[in-house]
């Protein structure tokens, strides 16, 4: 979780089996994550919160999302930002 925090983790380019991964990731407060995903990778993505607090709520691109449980988010699609808010 410290990894998080201030301007959080970058990568660009990672190659994976479904394409190359661009990921920004970072709190940007106690309750909350913020996640942005290139366009890079092809296929479904499992998005796991880093914390052992379940997550309350997600949006996707700025609109409520349900496609998630109490640890992780299933996008469908790329590129995506996504905000995680955990229970306090």
């Amino acid at each position: 979780p410290e990894w998080l925090e201030g301007a959080g983790v970058r990568v660009a380019g990672l190659p994976t089996l479904h394409g190359s991964l661009d990921l920004a990731l970072r709190r940007t407060d106690a309750d909350t994550i913020s996640c942005r995903i290139g366009a890079g990778v092809s296929g479904p993505i499992e998005l796991r919160a880093p914390f052992e607090r379940p997550l309350a709520s997600v949006r996707v691109d700025g609109q409520p999302y349900q496609e998630f449980d109490a640890q992780s988010v299933k996008l469908l699609q790329t590129p995506v930002e996504v905000t995680c808010t955990m229970t306090p």
